[in-house]
């Protein structure tokens, strides 16, 4: 009689934990334009981008070039700002850039405990122009009894600016003893005149780019009423 070995099959459970990592992940524009135009000295408008996916935590930034330079990645550039909310798995870039030129900043999402996962990379790009000047020479607050002489104060404008404007708080006191006169060919906007009546005053550049902001120079002439002699009358 053959003896045949008696087999025992025996089922083997494992349980394996599958740590899928990041992905997958998306990353999007929330608020804001990628591509913005603005001048030296002018806020950009706010951008927002925003994440989600396994394990992902919000935005990071990556690298930034300047002007088709290298690549940066130790920070933005300076003047920028990214903010984060992590309760929305988002970053927020504010800021005024500190340079006339191209910038070309990626950004991407970020893992947990700072891992970069495979996602999207997302560009803003900001270009930078040369803003309106406004530059005052002599005293542009001044102060003196009715009747003395203004010393003169000058504003020059420069940079993207192409002309200026004056605001003045009383019409009626310019026309009495003030006078603002523009040069286009020195690019200047003097003022001179005789103390009359107090006067306010604001002056601000025009023609530059419509993304930025006028440059302005603000000033009083303070009128000092003279002093009345007392009438006095002496006992015969």
């Amino acid at each position: 009689q053959d003896i045949f070995p008696v087999c025992l099959n025996y089922a083997i459970t494992q349980i394996i934990d599958i740590d899928c990592g990041c992905s997958p992940q998306t990353m999007v524009l929330a608020s804001g334009n990628a591509t913005q135009n603005t001048c030296l000295g002018t806020a950009i408008q706010p951008v927002t981008y925003k994440a989600d996916g396994h394990k992902t935590t919000g935005i990071q930034f990556m690298d930034y070039t300047f002007n088709g330079g290298a690549p940066v990645n130790t920070g933005l550039p300076n003047g920028l700002v990214l903010t984060h909310d992590a309760s929305q798995k988002s970053g927020i870039i504010t800021g005024t850039p500190t340079a006339i030129g191209d910038y070309k900043i990626r950004f991407t999402a970020q893992g947990i405990e700072g891992e970069v996962c495979e996602a999207p990379i997302l560009t803003l790009s900001i270009s930078v122009k040369e803003g309106p000047t406004l530059t005052v020479t002599g005293n542009a607050t001044q102060s003196d009894c009715v009747g003395e002489s203004l010393q003169e104060v000058s504003f020059t404008y420069g940079g993207t600016a192409t002309g200026v404007t004056l605001n003045v708080t009383a019409a009626q006191a310019l026309a009495k003893g003030y006078t603002f006169t523009t040069d286009a060919n020195t690019k200047t906007i003097t003022a001179t005149g005789t103390f009359t009546e107090t006067l306010q005053y604001t002056i601000s550049t025009t023609g530059q780019d419509a993304v930025c902001v006028p440059a302005t120079q603000s000033g009083t002439f303070t009128a000092v009423p003279n002093p009345v002699a007392p009438n006095i009358t002496f006992p015969e």
